[in-house]
């Protein structure tokens, strides 16, 4: 017997992402209850990222590094954008943070780049 459709087992991903919200909303779940959702997620993704570019990774290693630089290529240029439009307001501790690991990333980026890059 074959199994749900994928258009059955996103309606499921769905409805298990909004019964989530409404019990946070309404304080039956608590944000900590989920941190482990946000890692099974993260899973996910790799793995459905891997399969839809399955011909063209033949390297597992090189594959996840250019999903993780990909991902925080996006993440960055996303908040660069929101920052410069006012959409984020830079008064949250972990823009401190954010700072020094940025400056830490980009000495990091030119030495692994070596001379010029």
């Amino acid at each position: 017997m074959p199994g749900p459709s994928v258009v059955e087992l996103i309606s499921q991903i769905n409805y298990a992402v909004e019964t989530i919200e409404i019990g946070v909303r309404n304080g039956t779940v608590r944000i900590a209850d989920i941190a482990d959702l946000k890692g099974t997620v993260d899973d996910a993704r790799l793995r459905l990222w891997r399969l839809m570019n399955q011909p063209v990774a033949d390297d597992a290693m090189a594959f996840e590094e250019r999903f993780r630089l990909k991902r925080a290529r996006d993440l960055c240029g996303r908040l660069a954008a929101d920052l410069q439009a006012g959409k984020i307001v830079p008064r949250h501790p972990e823009f401190s943070e954010l700072r020094e690991i940025s400056r830490t990333l980009a000495s990091a980026i030119a030495v692994a780049s070596g001379p010029g890059g």
